[in-house]
C-alpha cells in the first residue's frame, strides 16, 4: 500500500471516475460507496468531486478500512474564505471536503484545487498495519521535511483532552514539501499508528491542470 499511495499522490488532476479507476487497482478489495455528499454549494465548482468507500474485506460484511477523498478548487475555496468556519452554510462543504483550517494559508498562488484522500484501517488481523522504517521509506520520497511528531506535541496540538494512545510501535510521522511538478505540489502527508489504528492522509495541490 505505499506504493499505492504514493501513485495516488501524482494523480491530482484526474477526474472523478477516472480517479476511482486508480483506487480500484491500486488498493485490494476497494469497493466505492455510491453517490457523493449533495452539496448544492459545489455546483459552480468544476474541480469538485468526493468519493468514500472502503477496502480490505474480501467476501465479508465489515470493511478493514475506509477510504474518503475529496477534490475541490477555487470556487468552493472562496465561497469558503468569505464565510466563519461556524456559519451554517460552511459545514456541509467541510463535511463534504473534509478541509483544514489551513488549506487557505497554504494554498499556492498557482494552484487551481486540492485533492485530499484518507485511508484509515483498525483491523491488524486483515490489514497489517505499517511499521515506522515503512512509513519513512514513504517519506523520503523527496520530502524536503519529514517530522516525527510525539505524543506531548500532540496534546499540545489538539487539547489536553485528546491523547494518542500509542503502544511501542506506535508514531506520528509527517512529510512536508514533497515532490513538485508542473501539474501537482505534494505538500503534505502524514502516516498515524494508534495501537492498532492506523491513518495515512496527503494533500496535494493541482497546479493549472486539467479537470
Amino acid at each position: 500500500m505505499p506504493d499505492a499511495v504514493e501513485d495516488l499522490t501524482g494523480q491530482a488532476h484526474f477526474g472523478e471516475m477516472a480517479f476511482l479507476s486508480e483506487l480500484q487497482a491500486h488498493i485490494p478489495g476497494f469497493l466505492a460507496r455510491p453517490g457523493s455528499p449533495d452539496v448544492s454549494a459545489t455546483e459552480g465548482d468544476p474541480f469538485y468531486w468526493v468519493i468514500q468507500g472502503s477496502f480490505g474485506a474480501p467476501g465479508g460484511r465489515i470493511p478493514a478500512g475506509l477510504v474518503h477523498c475529496a477534490r475541490y478548487g477555487l470556487a468552493i475555496r472562496d465561497q469558503m474564505a468569505a464565510r466563519r468556519v461556524s456559519d451554517p452554510e460552511v459545514f456541509p462543504l467541510l463535511t463534504a471536503t473534509r478541509a483544514e483550517r489551513d488549506d487557505m494559508e497554504t494554498w499556492p498562488e498557482e494552484a487551481v484545487a486540492l485533492l485530499r484522500c484518507s485511508f484509515a484501517w483498525d483491523d491488524a488481523r486483515r490489514l497489517r498495519p505499517w511499521t515506522e522504517d515503512e512509513a519513512h521509506a514513504l517519506l523520503a520520497l523527496g520530502f524536503a521535511e519529514t517530522v516525527r511528531v510525539d505524543d506531548t506535541v500532540i496534546r499540545a496540538e489538539e487539547g489536553e483532552h485528546i491523547r494518542a494512545q500509542y503502544d511501542a510501535e506506535g508514531y506520528r510521522l509527517v512529510g512536508r514539501d514533497g515532490p513538485r511538478s508542473s501539474f501537482h505540489w505534494v505538500e503534505r502527508v502524514q502516516v498515524v499508528r494508534q495501537i492498532s489504528h492506523q491513518r495515512v492522509s496527503f494533500r496535494v495541490f493541482l497546479m493549472g491542470g486539467g479537470v
